[in-house]
């Protein structure tokens, strides 16, 4: 080869001294995947910012541009694709952490949780050992932000299914397109087949997903479908490598800029509501995909590059797997929230992430595990000189590990032992009135409830409750999934009484039908007619996605003029306390309240209208999930609420508009006394009735306890 020639790699025609400085170390990379990691953190445990959990899918860019990159090298090198290195590497650097995680979730499970919530959690945990814990969460209907059933401590294994999955298919297939052309001899450069084929699946994988986020933003969420164009972004970006390297000084830093800007306003504009994947997640995979080409040929953005964003980059992983399961488990033992329980739960995460990384995550991958044979060293060789260089770590982190786990058995142990202490008032079983009154013995039982301090035997158990433990007019007979008011008059009346009430409103509305259902009685035929998220005062709404929610204005409208054309006597209306959170309109919530009480009094005068006797309940005051709060370790104490001031104004705002009627027809009941103590404690159960299957929705059982209340509450003198 002539002097002052480079060495030239002959599969791609790239000099070897340009491939060596674009295929570099790239500290901006890590610096990015602490952006990522710490924004996923900061969201689920202090719940700011709104947009963090955008952080996962910087992780798909990152990951689709260096392993992509990674198997292009090899190709350019050998000539071919190794799957069979390619796993390896790849379960060497996946599998020792996430299954250490794992077992330890499920182990603490075992000791936390009561039995069927454990056995959920070891359920998960396999799904997610095998990677398809993505389509497990999705099928199960699991609303990553406002979930109903008990959070699984490992629901974020599913963006790793998602990327596994990807992995399992995307190497065979750019190795067959590959072999193929190279059978037709073509002379397409590697690189160039990659991204083309990378322009095809992005497209489809974009389209497929702009359609399934509007059909179906849950399993869209989850699906691997509407998530490879994430990975592909990153994928094409290590497909023009070279191309890339040779961008100006000039607009890197534009690159540097744009993508810098874009991250932060992704945390900022991106909200739960926003339709997720698409177009939710272009925002912060165009940006990250900005700050990677950027660095290409570069030094990338400085921000990026410091020695603490450096290091987090590095422990990024075992961050993002202990994260999750330290702020679920942990939220078991000490239920307590506040300035300091976040700081301890952060604590914990860092200090669980350094001791993974260090104890788990290094050693194995300077180990010969999975490794091919060096016929030059023999096999204990290598595995002794691997033990002498990881000896001074393990002298400092074996140590540490241990004085952590001892603290957190100490502090279960104590945790334990106080929540044991008095024995326990046994709430009474009685789910009727008393000779006094039927609020008089609801009364009594909440008090009693409120001061428990060992769990009674509860029908259904904390870890048994889920959706289908609500009102069976929901459930089973699904009235509130009807498409219209002619299906609700079809397939949701009941009883045949000379007298009809008409149930109006939303879930909650349909969460007192068994309460309504008894406290009327065999006399009357009830009819629900109920929607969704869909409330009865004349207000706009959006749907949970954000979008305005154009189906509920004509089911109200509709609703109505039924309700004129053929009267009721009497008509029970409720909704939910979130109704002010997905209004369209208002700009804070002084302004929003003032137009729910216009919207409950537009409302209210056309049902007066009818002739029928209107009665309006307050909703259930909102509290913690039992299934997510009751632990071996705690006492029913410390699932105990108090009514939060946004129930408070919405139950104001409501009783003024009925008040503004001036009509004897028109009745406000308040019925947070049936969920909490005259000192305005709500605890999770009565009697042996856990009171909500969720966070607002009554348990079936305790909605039907609630008739003879109800009977008294509307049939008493009114004036």
């Amino acid at each position: 080869m002539p002097l002052g020639h480079p060495a030239t790699d002959v599969a791609t025609d790239t000099p070897v001294r340009a491939r060596a400085d674009v295929d570099r170390f790239r500290p901006d990379i890590q610096g990015l995947r602490a952006f990522a990691v710490l924004a996923v953190v900061a969201d689920h445990v202090l719940g700011w910012p709104g947009g963090g959990f955008v952080g996962v899918d910087v992780f798909f860019v990152i990951s689709g541009f260096l392993i992509t990159g990674l198997l292009l090298r090899e190709y350019e090198r050998t000539g071919t694709i190794s799957p069979r290195r390619f796993y390896v590497r790849r379960a060497r650097r996946i599998l020792p952490a996430s299954l250490v995680v794992l077992v330890a979730t499920v182990v603490a499970a075992r000791v936390l949780f009561f039995a069927g919530r454990a056995d959920a959690v070891t359920g998960d945990s396999t799904w997610a050992a095998v990677f398809l814990s993505n389509w497990h969460f999705a099928a199960q209907g699991t609303d990553y932000f406002q979930a109903g059933r008990a959070v699984s401590p490992v629901q974020h294994f599913w963006s790793l299914s998602v990327e596994e999955q990807f992995y399992f298919v995307w190497p065979w297939l750019m190795l067959a397109v590959l072999v193929w052309l190279a059978r037709r001899r073509r002379g397409s450069s590697a690189r160039r087949v990659a991204g083309v084929l990378l322009v095809v699946v992005c497209v489809a994988s974009l389209a497929w997903g702009w359609w399934a986020t509007a059909d179906n933003p849950t399993s869209a969420y989850f699906s691997t479908w509407t998530r490879v164009w994430e990975l592909g972004v990153g994928a094409a970006l290590a497909a023009g490598l070279y191309r890339l390297a040779r961008l100006g000084v000039r607009t890197r830093t534009t690159l540097t800029w744009l993508g810098l800007l874009g991250l932060v306003a992704s945390l900022v504009v991106i909200r739960p509501e926003t339709r997720f994947p698409v177009p939710g997640a272009v925002l912060p995979v165009l940006a990250a995909a900005a700050l990677i080409a950027a660095g290409v040929g570069g030094d990338g953005a400085r921000v990026l590059r410091t020695r603490p964003a450096v290091y987090i980059g590095t422990i990024s992983y075992s961050m993002y797997l202990w994260h999750f399961p330290v702020l679920v488990l942990g939220g078991a033992v000490w239920t307590a929230r506040g300035p300091g329980w976040s700081l301890g739960v952060l604590a914990a995460i860092a200090v669980a992430s350094v001791l993974s990384y260090h104890l788990v995550e290094k050693p194995v991958l300077q180990s010969p595990l999975l490794l091919p044979r060096d016929p030059a060293v023999p096999r204990a060789d290598q595995w002794r000189s691997w033990w002498r260089a990881g000896l001074p770590t393990l002298r400092v982190a074996g140590p540490a590990a241990g004085v952590v786990v001892a603290a957190l058995v100490v502090g279960g142990v104590v945790t334990s032992t106080a929540s044991g202490d008095d024995e326990a008032q046994q709430p009474p079983a009685t789910d009727g009135p008393t000779p006094v009154s039927a609020a008089a013995a609801l009364s009594a039982r909440l008090e009693s409830a409120a001061r428990a301090s060992r769990w009674p035997s509860l029908t259904p158990a904390p870890d048994e409750l889920d959706k289908d433990d609500r009102a069976d007019e929901w459930v089973e007979d699904g009235c509130l999934r009807m498409a219209t008011v002619d299906e609700l008059a079809e397939h949701c009346t009941y009883g045949d009484g000379p007298r009809t009430a008409a149930i109006l409103g939303d879930s909650i509305a349909i969460s007192y039908a068994p309460a309504i259902r008894r406290a009327l009685g065999d006399g009357w035929t009830v009819r629900i007619m109920t929607a969704g998220q869909c409330p009865v005062a004349d207000v706009p709404v959006r749907n949970g996605d954000g979008s305005a929610y154009e189906r509920c204005p004509g089911f109200r409208d509709t609703t109505f003029e039924i309700l004129h054309d053929e009267p009721v006597d009497l008509v029970l209306a409720s909704e939910s306390d979130d109704t002010t959170d997905r209004m369209a309109a208002g700009d804070d919530d002084a302004e929003r309240l003032a137009i729910l009480t216009e919207g409950w009094v537009a409302s209210l005068e056309e049902l007066t209208e009818t002739g029928a006797e209107v009665v309006v309940l307050s909703a259930p005051p909102r509290g913690q999930p039992l299934a997510d709060c009751a632990t071996t370790l705690n006492a029913p104490t410390d699932c105990n609420v108090r009514v939060e001031p946004v129930h408070d104004g919405i139950n104001e705002a409501t009783r003024r508009a009925v008040a503004a009627l001036d009509d004897p027809d028109a009745l406000w009941v308040d019925a947070d006394s049936w969920f909490c103590t005259a000192a305005g404690i709500c605890p999770p159960f009565a009697g042996t009735a856990p009171v909500r299957a969720d966070r607002m929705h009554l348990t079936d059982t305790y909605a039907e306890s609630l008739g003879p209340v109800l009977r008294d509450a509307i049939t008493r003198p009114r004036g």
